[in-house]
């Protein structure tokens, strides 16, 4: 607190004696304080090198010579009073290098504050300065006293803007005094001796001493001029960024923000609207009098390949790791928001991209032989690839981590935001690096949200969340500043720093272009406007709406036509890690390959997988005997896998049981891990692919060369994704795990909830039944009562004496878990059934936590930015699924087509070829499709023919038992509701009809008897 007041007393031009107690202080706190009366500036500065006293003549000496330039490293140059923020940044970057490898930074030299206070004094200019200061504080008092009309706010906006006009015109026609002119021209000269080229090429940057800092970043506010040479170049653009300092964009966001500032703290402090004068005089932030505009001139890379910003943190969602926005050329297309960049995500080491992006990068800025640069279109191979090496994203991401880590050891800034070039001939350097304040990271936030669409028409969704949030306005589509009307939803191609004066008075944003580094972006975040930015195509399909209400859903990047309905609640946001929580995933965890067989060996030798084999170790696959046709199909697979992965499985076969060489089977899971997300969605899509087709064709399948070659095929590729199965779903839970574990552990249940995946698991389809039974059960009072008094035996009684239609619904849902065709395996099912449904009826009514779901909703939003991380949960999430749904889909097909096969294994008995029908399955593939292409055509011809079919027989059978009326059979069977055994009626009442089946020579009442208990 001492410190921050002595640096007010030793402001410029303050005059000030400073005691003995204040040099104690700082005596003890390593900082130098000299007196340069006549240079009427008292300076302060950090002293953390350590070097033996010198004398205060030296010293003076020192400071004098930096007073006006200064370059890193010398006295000054980290004090962002002196140099700004930028500098200072660059000068701690300078720094670092010195003992980093991977932070390296371009030459050049800072034109101090001090340098700008003699500009202003020379030219008369303090009084203006004072006058515009005066004018800011009657509008923000009247903002914070509040009562401010639209029109009275523009008015007192429109009397800032003039003087502030009135001041840039005074600075652009004043004179730069002699000895700062003498200075910068020392400075470029030693600059071009030192980069060994006369008139060496430099950049002009603005190094406001409020910019950068964490009360304001003054996001492309103020000018900087690139490819500029030759000493009166340098000093004639100096004073344009000086200039710069009071364009009206720049004057709004600084009054914008301080009136934020002076509110919050109004509500901290609890002030009174009276005391609101004393807080304007007392508290300077921001104030225009106070704040200076030092520059930086810095050599300019001649050939940049790429230029791009990186965040050491998800601005938007605050999610941990490395944001990195680039696009070709100089980085003025990176701040401009005037192109959709290539974005990359990199996890919070920097050893792994977990996300990518292409933007559309049309065009880029070069420089110009004349001069400044000028702007030209990518070539098409530039827009169709990404402009960065996955190597070259790596180095960023490094170098911002140890940019990261600095800031936080020496500044206690949690994150930063850094703008890099990569040059065809230095590589990467960084250019600026300042602090990250506008993430919030807190467990609790107040989140606006599209509760309700209503009767809202939905006319847009996509581009990107450059600012959270949800507003309705009037939607105003506009191509200039100055068209803007006040309280609108603004859309428009572009918005650059010439538009700042227009946020104060929107209510939202929309735009083609941008991403969220950019200066649309940043801005919004900074008034705290929902935007959509990186559209495309919003101007094309939404200026038809112009002057319509709309809702804009940032959050969810989607436009309303009409009025949603909003809600504003407090959400509990915190879902990222700071530092990643490792996820205990067995099969991620080896490096060791041989540590990982080991370990593998362990496990399916447990699970009895395992066999040796002449001392080889091997893995039955499947770890059963198998007949002959099986076993050539199986083999076949593995083969089929081995060219898929482009590994080698030896095989072995051992009492009908094929196994593979154990070291051979764990390449799979190797191979599998070498794979891309894309590759391994791409078999997951492929292996559900071919098992539905199997599916189908088993409902057609019939005996034919032609269907047998697709039966081997179709089962030769299920059996094959089989075999890949587990292996498959232990690298998508090492994916998931990859980035769950930046995830608080509280919060991974809903990423993969909100992962949407479009399947349901048995168990889901299951919970999905159980649940309309329960509302069922609950709407009939009675129903309720047997199921809360009654036991699940008695309920199942009762319900089939009382309720046979809900006992059937029951009885089909039952069916799932029947274990075979006979009367006794429905009977546990169906208590089991009842038993379940007992229980939930007896839980109270579940209850979803408001805050739960709309944070389920925020999260699936939020996914849709991370493309590549809901592809990993979702890959992950389905492959728990499949475990549950392919095996059952693979044996449903496998049945029906055996069941085909067992018939024509009855003909070939009939012809001789075998004497029992199952050893069609002992044969192998080439002998099945010889009997096949022999007999197939004669047994069609008899299929056609009239014979006593399995069915048939089933007839005569019941028809002939002893001691048992058929009326009482079929009286017995309706009782336990045995579907089956009626079904097996149906079907041989349907073969006599249809000739299939010789005729039953039955009396008219038997026959009478089976209609009425059918139908």
């Amino acid at each position: 607190t001492k410190t921050k007041a002595l640096r007010r007393k030793l402001a410029p031009t303050n005059i000030l004696r400073v005691n003995n107690e204040d040099l104690e202080f700082l005596r003890k706190k390593g900082l130098a304080v000299v007196i340069l009366a006549d240079k009427e500036f008292f300076g302060i500065w950090e002293n953390k090198i350590v070097y033996e006293p010198r004398k205060l003549r030296d010293l003076i000496i020192e400071i004098k010579d930096n007073y006006l330039c200064t370059e890193a490293g010398k006295i000054g140059s980290k004090d962002p009073l002196i140099v700004g923020g930028k500098a200072a940044g660059l000068s701690e970057l300078v720094e670092l290098g010195k003992i980093s490898n991977n932070i390296k930074t371009l030459p050049g030299f800072y034109i101090t504050s001090n340098a700008y206070d003699l500009f202003m004094f020379k030219n008369n200019l303090n009084n203006e300065l004072n006058e515009l200061d005066l004018l800011t504080e009657e509008w923000i008092k009247k903002e914070l006293i509040g009562g401010l009309t639209d029109q009275e706010k523009l008015e007192l906006q429109q009397k800032v803007e003039e003087k502030a006009k009135e001041i840039y015109e005074k600075v652009l026609e004043g004179d730069v005094p002699s000895e700062v002119k003498e200075e910068i021209e020392k400075k470029y000269s030693q600059l071009s001796s030192e980069v060994g080229e006369d008139n060496i090429a430099v950049s002009v940057r603005s190094s406001g001493t409020g910019e950068d800092s964490r009360i304001a970043a003054f996001p492309g506010q103020f000018e900087s001029y690139l490819n500029v040479k030759g000493k009166d170049s340098v000093i004639e653009h100096y004073k344009k960024v000086i200039a710069s300092r009071f364009l009206p964009n720049a004057i709004v966001y600084a009054v914008s923000l301080r009136i934020k500032y002076l509110r919050r703290k109004i509500e901290e402090k609890r002030i009174d609207v009276k005391d609101i004068d004393q807080l304007l005089r007392e508290d300077d932030t921001l104030r225009f009098r106070k704040m200076k505009m030092a520059v930086g001139v810095v050599t300019l890379v001649l050939k940049p390949i790429v230029a791009g910003q990186a965040y050491s943190v998800d601005p938007i969602t605050a999610r941990s790791g490395i944001h990195i926005n680039a696009s070709y050329g100089y980085g003025v297309i990176v701040a401009d928001s005037s192109a959709n960049l290539d974005s990359w995500f990199v996890d919070l080491q920097g050893k792994e991209i977990l996300e990518r992006r292409k933007g559309t990068k049309f065009s880029k800025y070069i420089k110009d032989d004349q001069g400044g640069l000028k702007r030209v279109e990518t070539t098409k191979e530039e827009r169709e690839k990404y402009c960065l090496e996955d190597q070259q994203i790596l180095e960023i991401a490094s170098a911002i981590i140890t940019i990261r880590d600095y800031y936080r050891k020496m500044k206690n800034i949690k994150h930063i935001d850094v703008e890099f070039v990569i040059d065809e001939e230095f590589g990467l350097r960084i250019l600026q690096v300042r602090p990250e304040t506008k993430t919030e990271v807190s467990l609790e936030k107040k989140v606006v949200f599209v509760k309700d669409a209503g009767s809202a028409q939905e006319i847009y969704r996509g581009g990107i969340t450059g600012s959270e949030g949800a507003v309705i306005g009037e939607l105003q589509y506009a191509k200039t500043v100055d068209e803007v009307k006040s309280g609108v939803i603004l859309l428009t191609a572009n918005v650059d720093h010439r538009w700042t004066a227009v946020f104060p008075r929107i209510k939202g944003l929309i735009t083609d272009t941008g991403d969220i580094g950019g200066h649309g972006a940043s801005t919004s975040r900074d008034y705290g406007i929902p935007a959509i930015i990186g559209c495309n195509n919003a101007c094309e399909s939404l200026k038809k709406y112009s002057g319509e209400v709309i809702t804009v859903d940032a959050n969810n990047r989607v436009v309303y036509l009409g009025e949603a309905i909003l809600e504003e609640r407090i959400a509990k946001t915190e879902v990222w890690l700071e530092e990643p929580l490792p996820i205990e995933n067995e099969f991620a965890q080896y490096e060791d390959p041989k540590e990982e067989l080991e370990a593998d060996w362990k496990r399916t030798t447990k699970a009895e997988q395992t066999k040796v084999i002449d001392n080889v170790r091997y893995i039955g696959r499947p770890n059963y005997p198998i007949s002959q046709l099986q076993l050539e199909i199986y083999s076949k697979a593995f083969e089929e896998l081995a060219k898929l992965l482009n590994i080698t499985l030896r095989q072995k076969i051992k009492d009908n049981i094929l196994y593979i060489l154990f070291e051979d089977n764990i390449e799979i899971r190797r191979a599998l891990r070498k794979k891309s997300l894309e590759e391994l969605i791409e078999f997951d899509r492929r292996r559900i692919e071919d098992t539905e087709e199997f599916l189908k064709f088993s409902e057609e399948f019939e005996i034919t060369p032609e269907k047998i070659e697709r039966f081997i095929d179709l089962y030769t590729k299920v059996n094959m994704w089989m075999d890949i199965a587990w292996d498959l779903g232990v690298v998508a839970s090492i994916w998931r795990d990859k980035y769950l574990c930046f995830v608080h552990p509280n919060y991974r249940g809903i990423f993969l909830e909100a992962s949407k995946s479009e399947e349901l698991s048995e168990t889901e389809i299951r919970d999905e039944i159980n649940r309309a039974l329960i509302e069922e059960i609950k709407n009939n009072s009675d129903l309720e009562k047997i199921f809360i008094e009654s036991e699940p035996e008695e309920i199942v009684q009762k319900l089939e004496g009382q309720y046979p239609e809900f006992y059937n619904k029951i009885y089909k849902h039952s069916e799932q878990f029947r274990f075979g065709p006979s009367v006794l395996s429905i009977k546990r099912p169906i208590s089991n059934v009842c038993k379940e449904l007992k229980k939930l009826i007896n839980l109270p009514e579940e209850e979803y936590k408001q805050d739960y779901e709309e944070l389920k909703i925020q999260i699936s939003s939020m996914l849709e930015q991370y493309p590549t991380m809901a592809k990993a949960l979702k890959l992950a999430r389905n492959e728990v699924r499949r475990k549950e749904t392919i095996h059952h889909l693979k044996y449903r097909a496998q049945w029906k087509i055996s069941d085909k096969l067992f018939d024509f294994g009855k003909f070939l008995v009939e012809k001789g070829e075998f004497t029992k029908p199952e050893e069609i399955f002992n044969i192998g593939i080439e002998e099945l499709k010889d009997k096949v292409r022999k007999y197939f055509k004669e047994y069609h011809i008899q299929l056609r023919k009239p014979s006593s079919s399995s069915l048939n027989s089933f007839l005569e059978h019941i028809f002939s038992r002893p001691n048992l009326s058929l009326q009482e059979l079929l009286n017995r069977h309706y009782v336990i509701k045995d579907l089956q055994f009626f079904k097996l009626l149906l079907e041989s009442l349907l073969e006599i009809q249809e000739g299939r089946a010789p005729p039953l020579e039955l009396p008219e009442e038997t026959i009478q008897t089976l209609y009425n208990c059918l139908f």
